[in-house]
């Protein structure tokens, strides 16, 4: 199933999400920048694969097996979209716990001058 999406085959697609899980693996968001920066990564990613998605989806109507391939294709689709998600999930986490001890510290100084 190689669906065109605006020049990035599935291939290339595949590629960018198993850098993008190794750069930010588990637990290594650790800084406000670094968080920014996975955010700003995956969010294209995330509209690369809901292209070629589209385009595998309506490529499988052509097909005899269309269930089958349709099948294969929301696999494939789930399999990057997790990656992406726990990228995403984990920078936001992290920008949330900064912003939250952010404000608790804003709040210690107001109260003990």
């Amino acid at each position: 199933m190689q669906a065109q999406t605006t020049g990035t085959s599935l291939q290339d697609l595949s590629g960018e999400i198993a850098r993008l899980d190794s750069h930010y693996a588990p637990g290594t968001i650790q800084s406000v920048l670094l968080a920014e920066s996975a955010l700003d990564e995956v969010q294209p990613l995330q509209k690369q694969l809901q292209s070629w998605f589209l385009l595998a989806e309506h490529a499988c109507y052509d097909r005899f097996f269309v269930n089958a391939c349709l099948d294969n294709a929301k696999l494939t689709r789930r399999k990057y979209k997790l990656i992406l998600q726990r990228v995403s999930l984990e920078a936001k986490a992290f920008l949330r716990k900064d912003h939250i001890e952010h404000l608790d510290n804003e709040l210690k100084r107001k109260n003990h001058p």
